[in-house]
């Protein structure tokens, strides 16, 4: 049984991305600890769009990931390869969204930045995914 487009879409880009980051960690927006030091990937705000044709029930869907190096290391050598293999594990990828029949899924974009803070190299990465149900 399907929880819906937004928990299965969440689920199956944690999977795919879970352990295959090298040593950075994955969390849910809102999720990672407080004061956390280290390089890891939060799944963030995300939209859907029916996409429905006379056949069968669909979404058009953005889900936003934002990376962070909050090592202490300044400029962008941890988390410019973060992005990479982010990239590299979800564009065009083939992941099991469960309930739901994945069409596609490719970058928009990506952006590099130093945080509000001055301090914290921070990226942004979205993707659109479109799929079907089942």
């Amino acid at each position: 049984m399907s929880l819906g487009i937004a928990a299965e879409l969440q689920i199956a880009i944690f999977n795919a991305l879970n352990g295959n980051l090298g040593t950075a960690q994955v969390y849910a927006n809102g999720n990672a600890p407080d004061n956390l030091q280290a390089v890891y990937v939060t799944i963030g705000n995300d939209t859907h769009v029916e996409f429905d044709n006379d056949t069968s029930l669909g979404f058009e869907s953005t889900i936003t990931l934002h990376a962070f190096d909050k090592t202490g290391q300044r400029g962008f050598v941890n988390l410019k390869p973060l992005m990479g293999e982010c990239y590299n594990l979800l564009h065009r990828a083939n992941i099991a969204v469960n309930g739901f029949k994945l069409l596609g899924i490719d970058q928009e974009f990506e952006d590099a930045f130093i945080d509000s803070d001055g301090l914290t190299p921070h990226g942004v990465l979205r993707y659109r995914v479109i799929t079907e149900t089942i």
